[in-house]
């Protein structure tokens, strides 16, 4: 509203009242945000979880009287729990009244491993669009609602220290990652024990392992599901609480029930020299009476190659199937059978303990819980000169060096990192794709020791076809994996 004031020349004055006139702008407003979660760091499930990294499907509404051309954002937060890897993103033209969405693979966010359910992620986007007259600018908000389970924490310790981490314990800096390691065809089977119903094979370790303190060079193995270090002709299916005097001492028990292998199934040993590790393998055993085959592996890690404060090995079990849990154990035992960890038995599990399903992991081990371990891929240099046009674009045709810096947003450092470039797209070829790190400490940032190196294919492309992402998976000393994003498209 304006007012007028008037005077004439006898020094009279008027105040006049102009009708209120109507100031129109543009204005957009946030319409919906949809997490796409799949791939290697994150579940598919729609909802960013903590651990997670997720690209962000942002549309926006043109609720003002103009439309606007080449509407672009910038997607910024100051949470402390959620990081923004890739902020830039184009929402093309909206009219009035429409909305627009961000192009494919625009917006991608990480949330740290220490995040709760529940929590409201706040995010600012910056916007700006073209009207004709006046370039228009504004910035909008809006909040993810975080989802998962709460962190449970690991099962144990138990009086001697041992902890059981499962793949849900990303908070810790301790949990495995399910990594299968398929020993059919690789492997050789356990013949004493492999086509026997209740039998026993003591078997020479490839190396020395401590376990409760005391250091062993056999193993046996029990057609029934379970394992002992040293000798035990212990050979019974009919399973016990942990701990328990019932059943053998020193006992590492991936699945003990009466299982029959003689009736289905076989049971294998592998030595990996190059990862330092011996596995067993279950392989489709069935219970006994022929039902339920069941396939898990035990993995003994040894403890020069992978040493603990205590000097005790680490042991990963791994479920490729579960079938029937009803009447088995999961867990350690000391060699007073006194101590121990109960991860489940008969189908009873310890408050920690996720469910076991096929693709779950457990590790025993005496290493403590560390405070959370957030790698994220903060930035990412393409050099084309050599094999390309120098432009840094990833052209048809050309061999592309990607230098990929990752930064530890937790508050634990991590070691020994390493980190494996992959992708999904057709017209990429992956020519070098591992880097090491080194160790990255809290609020530092690492560039990997050699480039990623990818080819692109002549194929001929639409226009709007940007490519697949490359993913990027680090590793770091505790033996979990991080999905790491933010290195570009292919």
């Amino acid at each position: 509203q304006f007012s007028v004031t008037a005077s004439d020349g006898a020094r009279t004055n008027w105040g006049i009242v102009v009708p209120e006139i109507e100031v129109a702008s543009a204005e957009l407003a946030h319409s919906g945000t949809v997490v796409i979660d799949d791939g290697a760091s994150g579940d598919g499930d729609g909802v960013l979880e903590g651990g997670e990294s997720a690209w962000l499907d942002i549309t926006i509404e043109n609720v003002g009287p103009f439309d606007l051309d080449d509407v672009l954002g910038v997607l910024t937060t100051s949470d402390p729990t959620v990081f923004v890897t890739s902020g830039a993103g184009s929402f093309g033209s909206i009219a009035t009244g429409l909305t627009g969405t961000s192009a494919t693979h625009s917006f991608r966010v990480s949330a740290s491993p220490a995040a709760q359910p529940q929590h409201q992620a706040s995010f600012a986007l910056a916007l700006s669009g073209d009207t004709g007259w006046y370039q228009h600018g504004q910035e909008v908000t809006f909040v993810l609602t975080l989802g998962g389970i709460a962190a449970q924490g690991p099962t144990g310790p138990d009086s001697y220290g041992y902890y059981a981490y499962d793949t849900s314990d990303d908070a810790t800096g301790q949990a495995p990652i399910y990594d299968w390691v398929e020993l059919v065809g690789v492997g050789s089977q356990i013949s004493a024990i492999t086509n026997a119903d209740a039998a026993t094979a003591t078997l020479d370790l490839p190396f020395t392992f401590r376990y409760y303190g005391d250091e062993y060079t056999q193993i046996t193995v029990c057609s029934n599901g379970f394992m002992s270090m040293g000798f035990t002709d212990y050979r019974f299916g009919d399973n016990s609480a942990i701990p328990a005097p019932h059943g053998p001492p020193n006992m590492v028990a991936p699945f003990w029930d009466d299982l029959d292998p003689s009736d289905g199934g076989d049971i294998y040993q592998w030595y990996d020299s190059t990862n330092a590790r011996w596995i067993v393998q279950f392989d489709a055993v069935v219970h006994y009476g022929g039902a339920s085959p069941e396939t898990f592996e035990a993995i003994f890690y040894d403890p020069t190659a992978y040493p603990t404060a205590s000097g005790d090995g680490d042991i990963i079990i791994q479920y490729q199937t579960a079938g029937n849990l009803t009447s088995c154990t999961v867990g350690i035992e000391d060699p007073d059978e006194t101590d121990g960890l109960e991860y489940l038995y008969n189908n009873s599990y310890d408050p920690n303990a996720a469910a076991i399903t096929g693709g779950s992991a457990i590790r025993f081990t005496t290493e403590t819980p560390r405070a959370a371990i957030w790698l994220v891929a903060t930035d990412r240099v393409i050099d084309d000169s050599a094999g390309g046009d120098g432009d840094g674009l990833a052209e048809p045709a050309e061999i592309v060096n990607v230098d990929v810096t990752l930064s530890n947003m937790g508050t634990s450092s991590a070691e020994a990192v390493s980190a494996t470039l992959t992708t999904s797209d057709p017209d990429a070829t992956i020519l070098n794709g591992t880097a090491s790190y080194g160790t990255i400490d809290p609020g530092n940032s690492s560039l990997g020791d050699e480039p990623f190196r990818f080819a692109r294919h002549h194929r001929v492309r639409s226009p709007r076809h940007d490519g697949r992402p490359l993913r990027l998976v680090g590793r770091h000393h505790g033996r979990g994996d991080t999905g790491l994003h933010g290195c570009g498209r292919g």
